[in-house]
């Protein structure tokens, strides 16, 4: 009879080390997980991502590289240690990053047969108050909204772009990061948005807040579409809380109202962070901004 009973123990013992082993392994090794293993991951997605970069007009190619490359990525970014590591030595994908490093976005496109653009990417947030890590796949969806401007979107519904630019402010409620973008579009014009990211309480993205007086109206976002022969300028000057930009004209009058023909005419607007609103300035006096303005539009120039 005690022979058996000890028999029991000895089971019931061997069976419990068995659970605490399979819970505690994968945290033991989830955790060592050394920078030279993410080196090793971010070389292979370089690898993808440059050959994806080099497709153009093979929208059947492109869309299994990009599913590939989107697969591999997330699964990375979903590792223990993922939000540690920089990410800096990425090619062919662009990558933007708030000041306290809790968030990333990673953005890459395809060119498709129309010579239009599609976009794909990424949102790894921390959150500090549960400890945990999201990460969001954004789904392009640029040709299927309407009223883009006063749209709130959210990462399965997204306004693809290629982000550039991270700008963190305050609301009331939280933070509030403003995206500065790049959207190729089409062959015969480019656009650049102003972009609003907030996050609610239990961390899910949306796109799109009221933050844009222009006029008495507000928008939630701010998009510019200007000949593909041209180059605008969308800076952002950190001194005085403003984003500049080039105002855009018809090379000729005739061309009024068609974005294929509009560019710089050397004149710039912008926006100002005041109360909460990032509030519309028409004819900025470029030559009187501070010259860390002028370092931006070097350095940030697209």
């Amino acid at each position: 009879m005690n022979n058996i009973s000890t028999k029991n123990k000895s089971s019931h013992s061997i069976i419990l080390f068995a659970l605490l082993f399979l819970f505690i392994l994968p945290k033991v090794y989830s955790e060592v997980i050394p920078d030279s293993v993410f080196s090793k991951f971010e070389s292979e997605l370089s690898i993808k991502a440059v050959e994806l970069s080099k497709v153009r007009f093979n929208n059947k190619l492109a869309d299994s590289l990009s599913n590939e490359l989107s697969n591999k990525f997330e699964k990375i970014l979903l590792m223990e240690g993922a939000i540690a590591f920089s990410f800096d030595s990425l090619l062919a994908i662009g990558k933007v990053e708030s000041n306290d490093k809790n968030l990333r976005i990673f953005t890459w496109n395809t060119v498709r047969n129309d010579g239009t653009y599609l976009y794909y990417g990424f949102i790894q947030v921390y959150l500090k108050d549960k400890k945990t890590v999201k990460v969001y796949r954004l789904i392009d969806k640029s040709d299927s909204i309407p009223n883009v401007e006063s749209a709130s979107l959210v990462p399965e519904n997204w306004f693809g772009a290629l982000y550039y630019d991270i700008i963190e402010t305050n609301l009331q409620e939280g933070v509030l990061y403003t995206l500065l973008g790049w959207d190729g579009n089409d062959l015969y014009s480019n656009k650049k948005i102003i972009e609003s990211l907030t996050f609610s309480a239990s961390g899910k993205p949306k796109f799109g807040k009221s933050v844009f007086r222009v006029g008495k109206s507000k928008q939630k976002r701010v998009i510019f579409e200007y000949s593909r022969m041209a180059n605008m300028m969308i800076t952002y000057d950190e001194k005085n809380t403003m984003i500049v930009y080039d105002h855009l004209s018809p090379s000729n009058p005739t061309y009024q109202n068609n974005p294929a023909y509009y560019g710089p005419d050397f004149s710039y607007d912008g926006f100002k962070f005041e109360n909460f609103v990032w509030n519309h300035l028409s004819e900025i006096d470029y030559k009187s901004t501070p010259e860390s303005l002028s370092k931006n539009k070097k350095k940030r120039r697209r």
